[in-house]
């Protein structure tokens, strides 16, 4: 019985030295592959991933080799971005509306006017024939490369690796003409994401908003119609509100670059129906965009902002806005178009202070005043 319970002892003190040894060989081991690991580790390079805070987790949702490098990459800054594994933006076919970048509220379905968004084409198409120099900063936005004109090019043969086009200026269900809209939709995420991409990109930072303070931006015209009268009456009576920081901005020679610094860092943004009102897309989520008069065309600045989801306001009372005449197309004759106008100075305050109204109550307004105290 002795001899069995030494040799059983034995075995038993043979197993634990075995475990023992084989629990150090394995320390040893690991601690030798992570040596290995840090002698030729080569950190990746994060910064060409320029991209809002917002949508990393939805750009490595559709770039799973980067999410998988990110993962095993223990200095990868986007850990946090990993932990939303199903961040999508809407177009994935496994996409789930709680999941979406953004998910447009609509109500019904119909046939819309013309963007006219300017400042699409003209990032995109103005480029190709020559004008692309009033927006050239904005290609800074989408591309490192060199801007080559595709002029340059012309009667020769071109071979693309890798290319992708824009849907055309004049093609039916675009993003420039005859846009099918709804007619009651708001914040579609193609466009506020376009904002805050092309915001990051460019390095336009948001300086508000102001305590006790909202940012009133007048457009001016400097064109021959759709001017204002008594433009300058109007400011004297917004500058009668203590709450209102005004300005009267004019963007006809001012950079491109500052012409969003200025929009983004609005609370308020006016002015007639034209396509400098694009602008509207670059505006902060509380924000609202006043079509002071929108000349009987009614939708297409109501629609976009609708689509990038800031509030939209115009006025209302035909009674109390005045055109010096009827206005005089080419072609078409009468036109309420070409002509300018003088408002009612109390009405247009009465819609001023409704505008004020709601983006002093925006969530969004409260939020990001919140982040700035803490």
């Amino acid at each position: 019985m002795k001899k069995g319970f030494i040799i059983k002892k034995s075995l038993l003190h043979i197993k634990y030295l075995w475990s023992f040894w084989h629990f150090g060989f394995c320390i040893v081991k690991k601690k030798k592959q992570f040596m290995k690991f840090i002698n030729n580790y080569k950190p990746l390079d994060y910064s060409s991933l320029a991209l809002p805070q917002l949508h990393i987790p939805f750009f490595l949702h559709n770039n799973k080799r980067l999410a998988k490098l990110c993962k095993e990459d223990p200095l990868c800054p986007f850990k946090d971005a990993l932990l939303l594994k199903k961040a999508c933006w809407g177009y994935e076919k496994s996409c789930s509306p709680e999941h979406r970048f953004s998910y447009p509220l609509c109500t019904s379905l119909d046939s819309g006017c013309c963007l006219n968004s300017h400042l699409f084409c003209c990032f995109i198409y103005q480029s190709l024939n020559g004008y692309g120099d009033l927006f050239s900063e904005t290609w800074k936005a989408f591309t490192d490369y060199v801007i080559i004109h595709l002029k340059n090019f012309d009667s020769k043969r071109v071979c693309f690796r890798d290319v992708f086009f824009s849907l055309l200026p004049r093609m039916r269900y675009g993003l420039f003409y005859n846009t099918p809209l709804i007619s009651d939709c708001h914040s579609e995420g193609l466009f506020k994401a376009f904002s805050q991409h092309v915001l990051y990109r460019l390095g336009v930072s948001q300086d508000g908003p102001k305590e006790g303070q909202v940012r009133v931006k007048l457009l001016a015209r400097s064109t021959e119609y759709r001017r204002i009268i008594n433009q300058q009456e109007l400011i004297s009576a917004l500058k009668t509100v203590p709450l209102f920081e005004v300005k009267l901005v004019d963007y006809k020679y001012m950079p491109f670059l500052e012409q969003i610094r200025v929009t983004h860092n609005s609370d308020i943004f006016f002015g007639m129906h034209g396509a400098g009102l694009t602008h509207l897309l670059f505006l902060p989520d509380w924000a609202v965009i006043f079509e002071l008069y929108n000349c009987q065309d009614e939708s297409c600045y109501r629609d976009l902002a609708r689509l990038r989801g800031v509030h939209y306001m115009t006025w209302q009372k035909r009674d109390k806005v005045f055109p010096q005449d009827k206005g005089h197309h080419p072609t078409l004759g009468e036109h309420p178009k070409f002509t300018i106008y003088t408002f009612d100075v109390e009405e247009f305050m009465q819609l001023v202070l409704l505008a004020a109204e709601h983006v002093t109550r925006h969530p969004a307004w409260h939020a990001k005043q919140a982040r700035d105290e803490l």
